[in-house]
């Protein structure tokens, strides 16, 4: 993080894979590194495995307070939550989206393609709350064929579920 420059949104999808960690090691880590990150995308499981429980809002207020300006919370099939301070463009805002209903065939890689439809829609200009719909959409997207790559939409694809 040292190397951006200084300009740079610096995101941060913890996914945490308990099994790897220990609890007290993960929570250390995480919290050293919120105050470096700009949007945090993750897993309500993600964040209490290192001590942040709540319902969302608490949990998105805690985090922030940390560090980050934006917060996404991932909820799979139903959909994600976002919260953003005055800091970006984007804020401040509160955000609920309930996710697409797709026949999904493999959620493998559905967090990350939601990341990266967050992180393209942000950097596009997009409100947080179109955002968090556009993540979504390519995430809903990403799981409708086998493989993470290979199921991965294009953007015509993800403008088409969302017109519907």
């Amino acid at each position: 993080m040292d190397r951006a420059p200084p300009a740079t949104t610096v995101s941060l999808d913890p996914n945490a894979r308990p099994q790897l960690w220990n609890a007290f090691d993960y929570a250390d880590t995480l919290d050293g590194v919120l105050p470096e990150v700009d949007v945090v995308v993750a897993s309500m499981a993600d964040l209490e495995s290192a001590g942040y429980d709540g319902p969302p809002a608490s949990v998105a207020e805690d985090v922030q307070a940390a560090g980050p300006h934006t917060v996404l919370l991932t909820r799979g099939a139903e959909g994600a939550v976002g919260h953003a301070t005055d800091t970006p463009a984007w804020g401040p805002a509160e955000t609920t989206h309930e996710g697409f209903g797709v026949d999904a065939v493999d959620t493998t890689g559905a967090g990350d393609a939601f990341t990266a439809g967050v992180v393209h829609a942000l950097g596009a200009g997009a409100s947080l709350a179109a955002a968090v719909q556009f993540g979504n959409a390519v995430a809903a997207l990403s799981t409708t064929a086998r493989g993470a790559m290979a199921a991965l939409p294009t953007h015509e694809a993800v403008e088409s579920l969302l017109s519907r």
